[in-house]
């Protein structure tokens, strides 16, 4: 199972810069001009990092955020629990390093700061979300079904959610399942790559080749990972002998 969506966009962010200075120091943001930059580029609203106090827990965040932009995520983590020791009450900063953690197959730890997250802000969809993906991760797939669920109860019409769910389903070897909730991520977004893949993922496991094929078909016009890509195109190309596994 991999991540759904990367929520670290450039959108998303300034979403979550700027959710922070909503809730926490407006001042910082009339220092720093750190609103007017948000419709310039990244590296120009990060580099008004340099111009905060070493005390500031915006300062850690916004260059864990950086750093995590550059897959630096072991120096990330170590910016967000600078931040963290400063502001132990903000839940995203624990999402951000959970997420880090993640992509150091840290499932562990990772469980540990959604959990820390959920604690301070138990309505927030995405917490629930990475959290189950790191459960599914540890094929603890019934506590990441829970938390998919938990996630979908918060916000109904978000796709990858149930992707995230139907990956748990897929795992369990619970097709049926998994493929109502492929299909249900296809009619909120009908451009949901991985939605294609994994259900050409489950036809296949059930034996359903022509079915299979063609959702491979659909997933090949999408920009998916590598490994995603080899086993499409070993499956358009009439091989089914390679990537037999669940990816």
């Amino acid at each position: 199972m991999k991540k759904i969506l990367m929520p670290f966009s450039l959108l998303n962010v300034t979403l979550i810069v700027v959710f922070l200075i909503s809730l926490s120091n407006f001042v910082f943001a009339a220092q720093t001009g750190y609103v007017e930059e948000e419709e310039n580029n990244k590296s120009d609203a990060f580099s008004k990092q340099a111009e905060l106090p070493d005390s500031t827990a915006m300062k850690y965040f916004l260059r864990g955020l950086d750093y995590f932009e550059k897959k630096q995520y072991d120096i990330a983590i170590a910016d967000y629990t600078k931040a963290i020791e400063l502001q132990p009450g903000r839940a995203i900063i624990y999402y951000c390093r959970a997420y880090s953690y993640s992509e150091l197959k840290k499932y562990d730890l990772a469980i540990s700061d959604c959990n820390k997250a959920i604690d301070l802000e138990p309505n927030n969809a995405d917490y629930y979300s990475e959290r189950g993906y790191a459960e599914s991760k540890k094929e603890l797939f019934s506590y990441s079904i829970n938390d998919f669920t938990k996630a979908i109860e918060l916000q109904p019409n978000t796709s990858r959610f149930y992707v995230g769910r139907g990956n748990a389903y897929g795992g369990m070897g619970k097709y049926n399942e998994a493929i109502k909730d492929f299909e249900k991520a296809l009619q909120l977004n009908s451009k949901d790559g991985m939605a294609y893949f994994n259900l050409a993922q489950v036809y296949e496991l059930l034996g359903d080749r022509e079915i299979s094929l063609s959702m491979y078909q659909e997933a090949s016009k999408y920009d998916l990972l590598e490994i995603d890509q080899s086993k499409i195109k070993a499956r358009l190309s009439g091989d089914w002998s390679k990537y037999k596994e669940w990816i």
